[in-house]
């Protein structure tokens, strides 16, 4: 696969964009997850004769400084110094964006808050729902599509919600509306369209009402349910659960802040689901949970296939900073073949999963780690200060690690400040992992980075591993790199 950075020079009727990636060159690219705008950078992916496009991040024109370092005015190639003035051009003004420096300390280029999204406006005729009812009988007392306006105020468990088909719930806004150990659960495959906007969620912890350790809202399917597809979750707030949101097929989560959950921020599988422009934040914040603390991070996903994370703040999984094991709560661990199908060996870019924009930061484990799977592209991440978490496993300590997976791309992301970069780990040792290809025909190309990206071997029988590790720009601290601001994090901010 190769990967072009470009600007958008026109953009047809259909929202497909045109893309100048070199003088007197322009490619006509497949919709992409966003309407482009003339202007627009944007990525250009091209693998054979299959073209499509993705947001890139945004050039920041200066750096503003910080206030860690011991010098520096600000300025394009300041990696944060004593409080710079910046620059005369703000980054753009569509959005709310963050980074832009390599100053961690800078809470207004890396956030070590709660962003509260604020509310969508509700839909007219909704079924209004009061404060403390029972919102289950509601939903089952109604036909399926039905639209509800929860009132400001909580309701309280211990209980289950089904929703039928197509009903959506709006609350007042995160923090007026709140549910509390309420779980938002699918009763079969046929609750599908479901959407929950505008509320806290919280307080689902340990075991769900009906025995299972569910997310507090939950779509992926687990024990003997099968999942639903096409939830739609957006300006919410999902904390102090087991787990915020089990993902299933065809989900969409947006523009909602989740933290300070036991196990995970977001679990389960999700193909073809989009996560976007959300705030991912201080998940795993305990070891005493049901799968033990070795399989557990900041947002832990299997089976994934087909999705796109765009735009996400993913950053202080495991921030007690429990030491354990080797793995240490990363923020973000696929296992279990993601973005791979078939025979799990041979390349299949349509299974892939696709990660841009995000930025990936002060994790205790491994910023990303992709598990024995492949064919997922990682492009424009800023990715720092992760994987210094104690008694780590050596090669899980690094921004990225494509571990005993296959067909990997990672091209154009910013990775510093962490034990190493990005980490082919090569390892047959299990029984998930034990043909070596699983290892094999990775890319790691065109990244800015302090550390030079490297491969290490566990144990492996596949020779050099036909891994590609090449054109790399590495310099100390990321010294005259010019950070870009990235458009991230909820769009909507309450005042």
């Amino acid at each position: 696969m190769a990967v072009f950075q470009g600007t958008v020079v026109s953009v047809d009727s259909q929202g497909r964009p045109s893309v100048q990636i070199a003088a007197q060159v322009a490619v006509s690219a497949a919709a992409g997850v966003a309407a482009p705008s003339v202007g627009d950078t944007v990525w250009v992916l091209m693998d054979g004769t299959s073209v499509s496009w993705l947001p890139a991040p945004q050039p920041a024109s200066t750096n503003p400084g910080g206030s860690g370092g011991s010098g520096g005015s600000g300025g394009t190639t300041d990696p944060g110094g004593s409080g710079g003035s910046g620059g005369s051009t703000p980054p753009p003004a569509d959005g709310v964006y963050w980074g832009g420096t390599t100053n961690l300390a800078d809470t207004s280029a890396w956030p070590d808050r709660v962003l509260m999204p604020a509310p969508l406006a509700i839909p007219s005729g909704a079924v209004p729902i009061p404060a403390g009812a029972n919102i289950n009988s509601f939903a089952q007392a109604n036909p399926a599509g039905t639209v509800f306006a929860l009132a400001a105020g909580t309701y309280t468990g211990p209980s289950v919600v089904y929703p039928k088909a197509g009903q959506q719930f709006y609350g007042q806004g995160a923090g007026a509306t709140i549910t509390n150990n309420v779980w938002w659960t699918n009763s079969d495959s046929s609750a599908t369209g479901v959407g929950i906007f505008n509320m806290t969620v919280q307080g689902c912890s340990g075991k769900s009402p009906v025995g299972y350790y569910y997310s507090a809202i939950e779509s992926n399917g687990r024990g003997a349910r099968p999942g639903a597809s096409g939830w739609h979750v957006a300006n919410c707030e999902l904390t102090g659960s087991y787990t915020g949101f089990g993902l299933g097929d065809r989900s969409l989560i947006e523009n909602s802040t989740v933290h300070h959950n036991q196990a995970h921020g977001i679990m389960g599988g999700g193909a073809g689901s989009t996560v976007r422009y959300n705030q991912l934040y201080a998940n795993f914040t305990s070891t005493a949970v049901d799968t033990g603390p070795g399989d557990n991070g900041g947002i832990k996903m299997a089976l994934m296939t087909g999705a796109t994370w765009v735009g996400n703040l993913i950053h202080k999984a495991n921030p007690a900073g429990i030491a354990y094991g080797g793995i240490g709560g990363p923020g973000l661990w696929m296992d279990v073949s993601c973005g791979l199908t078939g025979d799990h060996v041979s390349a299949s870019p349509s299974s892939g999963n696709t990660f841009t924009g995000n930025l990936i930061y002060s994790n205790y484990g491994s910023g990303l780690c992709d598990e024995t799977g492949g064919n997922n592209v990682f492009t424009g991440n800023l990715i720092a200060g992760n994987g210094k978490g104690a008694r780590l496993d050596p090669w899980r300590a690094a921004g990225l690690v494509i571990q005993s997976s296959n067909h990997d791309s990672a091209t154009g992301n910013y990775v510093w400040g962490n034990p190493a970069s990005v980490t082919i780990y090569m390892d047959q040792n299990g029984g998930d992992r034990s043909d070596a290809r699983r290892s094999m025909f990775n890319t790691i190309t065109g990244n800015w980075c302090d550390v030079a990206p490297g491969q290490l071997t566990g144990t492996w029988s596949g020779g050099s591993g036909n891994n590609t590790i090449s054109g790399n720009t590495v310099a100390s601290g990321l010294t005259g790199v010019t950070i870009p601001k990235v458009k991230a994090g909820p769009q909507m901010l309450a005042a």
